[in-house]
């Protein structure tokens, strides 16, 4: 049996591997046909669950395959298959298993144990490598939790900033410093590969992912061969001034009759990176919010809904599972509707409900993907704070919302030129709107182009979008020799079928590339609407079993000294 044969069937393998490392924090989900086991995952960088993770399910796997385990990094783990000449300069397989809250079961850990059943097959068939083939478990690939990405491979390849260390979603969260112990902080401080550091720098790096959007299921291609990664330039953009700067001080008398409403948008949790712009790609939440309620909210006392006399406030505006690197999809903003009598505060809240109603007739006949009931309105839960709002906010947030609009309006005036671009997160507080901003693209130019435009806004208070956040960078092209090389593989093993293509989301595997070491990905199907970073997410095991032998086929041609 040829080293790839014995790979036959080990799509489903490791479908139930994936499936049980899901669930590890996770939270089982409805069943589809395709998926009657399935979880919404939560590992986040660094937390226990994620060393969990890392220590009793990859860890024996890893030895079980007959790797050591060579390097307790805090940022990962590092199994190595020793070669037949260990001087040489190691072959590197990485991805990673962290995840967003609420993520997909997919993303990143296909790469780990795809790379892990490679190992295994070559030693069921006796093939000895002649350099080391390292097989590295990340973490901090995904933003969540910290405001920062690919900071696990940054760590090893160029290795951690104070800035980086530092980093974190918001001041009531923890840092990435303050996840690690002093001597993992040093440890991270120092990248481990190149001259005078603990292992050469490598031979080469691949990475085995799903696509995160729908292009090879599409034109129907087993397989994409990337040959380059986008890369964002990230703000958190400071609306208004903070509290002890405010001296606006404005608070209008309240009417004497209200009612407090949670209006609801259903949107479609996905990855902004990989996503492309435009309504049949996206249903971007925040940016529906943004569209609804602009018309309505009257840049300054909301009296759109027909009387003069009236008041519309925005309390809070919350995103479900809100990360910098996802599409928002289920967005609440609490209301408050206010007048002089109980009366028209009954009639200003049917009037907006026609107006939902209406939004959702256009979703119906639309061609966008939300759905006809996206749209709705709900009373608060009895726990909910009787608190009127802060009414000097509603020019923040009513600026935020016009943000959240110009930035898809802009990015989709550039997406012929592969720019994306979402506001992300949305926090308020102290007197002002935080807004996270993510735009990526493959042409720099491009990219940047689009956010000069973005920036140029100026909305009904100060508006702030500071300098870009860590993590920010330029476009990066994979090693031309490897697209030629794994393209020659595919086509002389007969794996399936290929395309050459880019990726629009952030991977590890730009790191390895920044640090000057002959890198590539590989890309399989995403299925479902090519959703990313959300539970429904799914790829079939026969891609997984193709993807697989793509990447052992590419092992087994670099492993050697030739």
């Amino acid at each position: 049996m040829s080293n790839l044969e014995v790979l036959t069937g080990v799509g489903e393998i490791l479908e139930a591997q994936i499936i049980e490392l899901a669930s590890i924090n996770g939270e089982r989900c409805n069943p589809t046909p395709e998926q009657p086991e399935r979880y919404a995952t939560n590992r986040v960088a660094l937390t226990a669950e994620d060393r969990l993770a890392r220590e009793k399910f990859i860890r024996p796997r890893m030895e079980a395959a007959g790797m050591e385990i060579d390097d307790e990094h805090p940022m990962g783990l590092i199994g190595i298959l020793r070669g037949k000449q260990s001087d040489l300069a190691p072959l590197v397989v990485l991805s990673h298993i962290d995840t967003l809250q609420g993520g997909d079961m997919y993303d990143g850990t296909l790469g780990v144990l795809g790379g892990i059943e490679a190992v295994r097959a070559m030693r069921e068939t006796g093939f000895m490598p002649d350099r080391d083939i390292m097989l590295i478990s990340l973490t901090g690939e995904e933003s969540a939790g910290y405001n920062r990405a690919v900071f696990g491979s940054r760590s090893m390849f160029q290795g951690l900033t104070p800035a980086d260390l530092d980093s974190r979603t918001d001041p009531s969260n923890p840092s990435i410093r303050e996840m690690l112990s002093d001597e993992e902080i040093e440890r991270t401080e120092q990248p481990i590969f190149g001259p005078g550091r603990k292992y050469k720098l490598p031979h080469a790096v691949i990475e085995l992912h799903v696509e995160q959007d729908s292009s090879l299921d599409r034109e129907n291609i087993d397989l994409g061969i990337v040959e380059a990664i986008a890369a964002p330039v990230r703000f958190s953009v400071q609306i208004g001034e903070p509290t002890d700067k405010n001296t606006a001080g404005f608070q209008p008398k309240p009417f004497a009759s209200s009612k407090t409403i949670d209006l609801i948008v259903d949107g479609r949790a996905d990855h902004s990176g990989a996503t492309p712009m435009g309504a049949g790609n996206r249903a971007d939440g925040l940016a529906e919010t943004a569209e609804f309620l602009l018309p309505i909210l009257n840049a300054g006392h909301g009296d759109e809904l027909g009387y003069g006399i009236s008041r519309m406030l925005i309390e809070q505006i919350n995103i479900d599972g809100e990360a910098m690197n996802r599409i928002p999809g289920e967005v609440s903003t609490r209301l408050r509707i206010e007048a002089d009598t109980r009366g028209k505060v009954d009639s200003l809240l049917k009037q907006f409900s026609y107006k939902v109603q209406a939004r959702n007739n256009f979703h119906d006949i639309s061609s966008d993907l939300f759905s006809p009931n996206a749209l709705t309105i709900e009373k608060p839960g009895p726990d909910a704070s009787q608190n009127r709002p802060d009414a000097g906010m509603q020019p923040n947030h009513i600026s935020a919302l016009m943000l959240a609009s110009r930035v898809q309006k802009i990015a989709g005036k550039y997406a012929k030129k592969g720019v994306v671009g979402t506001a992300t997160r949305y926090r308020a507080g102290s007197g002002q709107v935080h807004l996270g901003l993510d735009i990526r693209g493959i042409d720099k130019t491009s990219r940047d182009m689009a956010m000069a435009d973005i920036a140029s806004f100026s909305g009904l208070t100060k508006v702030d979008f500071g300098e870009a956040l860590p993590g920010s960078g330029d476009p990066v092209t994979m090693d031309q020799r490897l697209v030629k090389i794994m393209q020659e593989e595919i086509d002389r093993r007969r794996i399936g079928t290929s395309k050459i293509m880019v990726s629009a989301a952030v991977h590890d595997t730009q790191n390895a590339a920044r640090a000057g070491v002959p890198s590539l990905m590989v890309f399989v199907p995403s299925l479902a609407g090519g959703k990313a970073h959300h539970p429904d997410a799914y790829t079939a095991p026969l891609s997984i079993e193709k993807g697989t032998k793509t990447l052992l086929a590419f092992m087994l041609r670099m492993s050697q000294n030739a």
